[in-house]
């Protein structure tokens, strides 16, 4: 049984990683892959107009791809609720996911670019 501060009645905090750490994580990944490609699909219909209706190709997707930024953003601002941890440690892992994302996109095209010259 977990130890009760006397005063609150309540489990004192602890910097222990919350269960949900990994999870939350991942759901971050997920939307924001998703919001990319809500993105993406925009940006193909914009260039390819083949007698899809601009509704379904181009309205549907902007309305989602805004819909899953709006949630990513909820997301993060709540990121202590959604872990269940008050560690400064837990609430600055959803910024690794943009700092990740920036090193692979330039190990990509560092890579792109070694690849034309050879």
């Amino acid at each position: 049984m977990a130890h009760r501060h006397p005063a609150t009645a309540q489990t004192p905090p602890t910097s222990k990683p919350p269960d949900s750490l990994s999870s939350s994580l991942g759901v971050l990944g997920i939307v924001t892959l998703q919001a990319v490609a809500a993105a993406a699909i925009v940006g193909y219909f914009l260039r390819h107009r083949d007698g899809e209706s601009v509704a379904g190709s181009l309205v549907a997707s902007a309305l989602g791809g805004l819909g899953l930024i709006t949630g990513l953003v909820l997301m993060v601002g709540n990121y202590p609720t959604l872990t269940g941890s008050d560690a400064t440690w837990v609430d600055i892992m959803p910024w690794t996911l943009p700092v990740v994302a920036a090193a692979g996109a330039i190990a990509a095209g560092r890579r792109r670019k070694a690849d034309a010259d050879s």
